[in-house]
């Protein structure tokens, strides 16, 4: 038994070099290449992956492997586990870490536990220290998690604002909470050396409704930000917030509370640089019910894309917003429906596109994510129906409960259909013939190359806080695909 286990095992033959670096069969190793690929015993002993997939190849499945590994962290951030790629791509073979290694930018995104860092055992410090040397020389993407209101002392520990120093040089996106931020921001302003992060351009604040910025911290955002190009703001309390450089930004995401919180001279009326803008509550303090309205009209001159949380805000907003080369409006509304009638109402008043839609004569597409929008007054609103080429108005299946697409077909896709109007439904394939519906798609597509159910096409830089990647590999796991009736 003993001279069984000293045999040496046998080596698997590989394929020549001129095979190595392309894909197709193993001409060294069959008689018949064509066949190759047909064996999957012979495949696997002798068309290695390393030898067929060149490094560009490895680094795009690695990329792949990272997001699917990670899908339930906080997108786009990645909880270090060693069983979670990209730490487990280095246990493979020694190919694959080689590669891994010398790829800073699959380690450029990271959530660190705050409280574990200051005060756990020092093995999750080691593994956060790991991880960040191996992105060193790429700007790092960091989500500081908040820490619980019991434990706000251990802030005061200047720890772990020194070890973020040393091995975050530099710093792309950041994101964090109160708590967090104002420590952070005392700490930087009284660090020995006066540390800045000049390579800071996204900055995400997640503050709760009765969470402020201290007064110590006030006006020092410029200071020691001094770079920031995209704000996700959400906050209820703006006050210390005046210096940030909003005529830089080119991605904005805020409270609509934000343009009438600040005293005229405080604020710019005019956003030139602003891509993107995404903006969502009531501008009401939190709980009041108040109704929002902007005192005056906010130009944003570059804008592409805009998306609005609610219907309220929607009618609220658009008459005071002058974004003349805005492509895509998209309008979500956050109310959960549990039933909906599939006959085509009238009802809303949708009066406000009329003047929107005249200092917005570029608007290519409308995308409403809303059951209030499924109705002829907007669908058919002479406007909007003779100006924009793509609008869609999509709403979950689960409301209208059905099985079949014949059923689907019947009782609701017909009757928008009468009013001149595509309809499509997004499906996946179940065993045993049947469909699971997950969204139907009401609207019009003029555009050639696009189809209802697809949503927008992109020609300019999103916000590092997308979740459109998220939301692609997630219709992609479900394997839906858009069926049109």
């Amino acid at each position: 038994m003993n001279e069984a286990r000293k045999r040496p095992r046998p080596r698997l033959s590989r394929p020549s070099l001129q095979t190595r670096g392309r894909l197709g069969p193993c001409r060294s190793c069959c008689s018949q290449p064509s066949s190759c690929f047909n064996l999957p015993t012979m495949a696997l002993q002798k068309c290695h992956i390393n030898d067929l997939l060149g490094v560009d190849l490895m680094l795009e499945i690695f990329a792949q492997l990272i997001f699917t590994d990670n899908l339930h962290s906080k997108y786009p951030f990645h909880i270090p586990r060693s069983r979670r790629a990209p730490l487990s791509l280095t246990f493979v073979c020694s190919r694959w870490r080689k590669i891994a290694l010398a790829a800073p930018q699959i380690w450029s995104s990271l959530l660190i536990d705050i409280e574990a860092l200051v005060k756990t055992s020092i093995l999750k410090r080691n593994l956060y220290q790991l991880w960040l040397e191996r992105a060193w020389g790429t700007p790092v993407s960091l989500c500081l998690t908040e820490i619980r209101q019991s434990q706000a002392i251990l802030l005061d520990d200047p720890t772990w604002i020194n070890f973020l120093l040393e091995h975050v040089p530099k710093l792309a996106f950041l994101s964090t909470g109160p708590l967090v931020i104002n420590a952070l921001l005392r700490g930087l302003e009284n660090h020995p050396a006066r540390r800045t992060w000049v390579h800071l351009e996204t900055l995400q604040l997640v503050f709760h409704p009765e969470a402020r910025l201290e007064a110590a911290c006030h006006r020092r955002l410029s200071s020691l930000f001094p770079n920031i190009s995209q704000a996700d703001l959400s906050l209820w309390n703006y006050s210390g917030f005046e210096d940030l450089p909003f005529t830089n930004l080119t991605h904005l995401s805020c409270n609509v509370n934000l343009f009438n919180y600040f005293p005229s001279r405080d604020f710019p009326w005019s956003f030139d640089k602003l891509l993107e803008l995404f903006l969502y509550h009531n501008g009401g303090s939190p709980g009041s019910g108040e109704s929002f309205s902007i005192r005056r009209t906010v130009a944003c001159p570059s804008l592409k894309y805009l998306h609005i949380f609610g219907r309220e805000q929607a009618a609220a907003t658009l008459p005071h917003l002058s974004c003349p080369l805005l492509l895509v409006l998209e309008i979500e509304d956050p109310l959960v429906v549990t039933s909906l009638s599939p006959s085509p109402s009238n009802a809303g008043d949708f009066s406000y596109f009329s003047q929107f839609l005249q200092v917005s004569s570029s608007l290519t597409a409308i995308i409403v994510r809303s059951p209030t929008f499924l109705t002829t007054a907007f669908l058919k609103h002479p406007q909007i129906y003779a100006n924009v080429p793509f609008v869609q108005v999509s709403i979950p299946t689960l409301a209208l409960r059905f099985h079949t697409l014949e059923v689907a077909q019947k009782h609701f896709a017909n009757q928008w259909k009468e009013q001149h109007l595509q309809v499509a439904f997004s499906v996946a394939d179940e065993p045993h013939g049947k469909l699971t519906f997950f969204h139907a798609y009401v609207g019009w597509a003029r555009i050639p190359t696009q189809l209802l159910g697809e949503g927008h096409r992109q020609t300019w830089s999103s916000a590092s806080w997308d979740q459109e990647p998220y939301a692609r590999s997630v219709r992609s796991i479900r394997k839906a695909r858009i069926v049109t009736v």
